[in-house]
This record gives structure tokens, sequence and C-alpha cells, in this order.
């Protein structure tokens, strides 16, 4: 699918899709390169239906890169697996403004098998399988200007319910803070490269909180792909109405040691 934005000061905005559960090739990256030259100045975001973009570090690197020379924002897909038209979740940005992240839910049986599109995604998502999302595109977030983040899960009030559950966790995950991108030292540390398994780690190494407790604590960890990190957590209380709250520890630094 291919998605073109143009937005003014009303932020108005103009959508058109193409079905791109095709392989690549010569003649399908021209078409599209020609749409490119076609909307100067508009934003393209591309969905790929067709794991062949993605088979392969060969595949996967040109991919990428051709995205980016089109200064198109590639699209991230969460979704079912096994089919032709699946794709695997690719975590990267191809355009310093956006990073647009699709979740169709995961189930299988009914992705090429149902007639309605509320049938064909029919899933909600675990909580679990949340943090692991979530961490993610904080983890893009970081990369671009906007992060965009789409439930698609369309059946009745899944999406929603994910969705809301995803806002939840996104309030967690650091200060609230947006890292000052033209300096080279964030104010998270390097808080965007941990993934949400980390941070769960991390966070089960210090006891329930408690009114008692520091308002920050340290914990240090093994992070896969970057070594041993100190993560900090500073102690929060989320208020529900008027009567009741509740205490909880949000990461808010991180430094590799």
């Amino acid at each position: 699918m291919l998605y073109t934005r143009r937005c003014s000061v009303r932020v108005a905005a103009e959508r058109r899709r193409i079905a791109l559960a095709v392989v690549p090739s010569a003649r399908v990256m021209a078409h599209i390169e020609s749409i490119r030259q076609r909307l100067p100045r508009d934003t393209i975001s591309i969905e790929f239906r067709h794991h062949s973009w993605w088979d392969g570090s060969r595949r996967r690197v040109e991919t990428l890169q051709w995205l980016r020379a089109m200064h198109a924002v590639h699209t991230v897909v969460d979704g079912p697996q096994g089919a032709e038209n699946s794709v695997p979740a690719v975590w990267e940005v191809t355009n310093n403004n956006y990073a647009l992240v699709r979740l169709h839910g995961r189930n299988a049986e009914t992705y090429n098998a149902a007639a309605t599109p509320a049938d064909r995604f029919s899933y909600e998502y675990s909580d679990d399988e949340l943090r692991g999302l979530v961490g993610e595109v904080v983890r893009l977030s970081y990369k671009v200007r906007h992060a965009h983040m789409i439930f698609n899960n369309c059946d009745e009030d899944r999406g929603i319910r994910n969705g809301m559950t995803a806002m939840k966790m996104l309030v967690q995950q650091g200060d609230g803070q947006r890292p000052d991108l033209s300096k080279p030292f964030h104010p998270n540390g390097v808080l965007g490269s941990l993934s949400a398994d980390d941070l769960a780690r991390a966070a089960r190494q210090l006891p329930e909180p408690t009114a008692s407790q520091p308002p920050m604590r340290e914990v240090e960890i093994e992070v896969t792909h970057l070594g041993r990190g100190r993560v900090t957590f500073q102690l929060r209380e989320a208020r529900h109405g008027a009567r009741s709250s509740h205490l909880y520890r949000s990461g808010s630094f991180a430094q590799m040691i």
C-alpha cells in the first residue's frame, strides 16, 4: 500500500493507496518512483504486502536504501505470519520526519480467509505483546520528529482497547520530555535503545513501590548488543479520579557502564 499525505496549516491530509502485494522488480520500483516524482510536495508512506521485499539481509538493506533515496516513510507492520502476503516487522526509519507503525493483529487463521476487514484482523494484543511493541515504537521515536502508531485490529473495540493500553504504557516509558535531537546528549541517555523487556527485567530487581522508598532507584542489567547498563527509575503516582491512586516506577534515564 502507498499512502501520501500533504499537510497545511489546517493539517488537511490527502491520502491515496495502491495495492502493493507484488514482488520487487524494476517495473514496480520505477512505477512507484514515478508517483514520487509527480507528488514532490507529499510525504509518501509505503506498506509492503509481500515478504519478498524483506527476504534476506541483502534484500532488506536494498529495500531500506531505496525508501531512503525517495524520502519515503517505511511503514513498520506487525501482522500475521506464514502467508505470501505476510511481512516481518522491520523496525527501521527511512524518513527523518515520520515513523509509521501499523498493527494488524496476529490472527493467521482469518488473515486470508475472512470476508470482511473486521474478521480478517480480529485479534486483541496481550499486555506482554503490547509492551514489546511500545518499546520498539519508543526506540524509533528518538530518530524522528513524529511517530505514529495505528491499530488496524478493527474487530469491535479491540483496537480501541489496545490503543488505550498502549497510551498508558507510553506514559510510563520515560519522563515525558522529548529529547533535543540537535544535541549529542539526550536527556534520557540511551533509554530509547532499551526494549520493553530490558526495562521489565530491570524493574523486577526492585521491590514493590511504596511511598517510603527513595524517589529514584538505579539498577544494572545486561543489554543485548549494548553491554552492561545502568537504568534509573523514578517513583511516580498515577491518580484515578479524586479518590484513588497507585505508585509505579518509570524508567527516566539509562547509560552504558
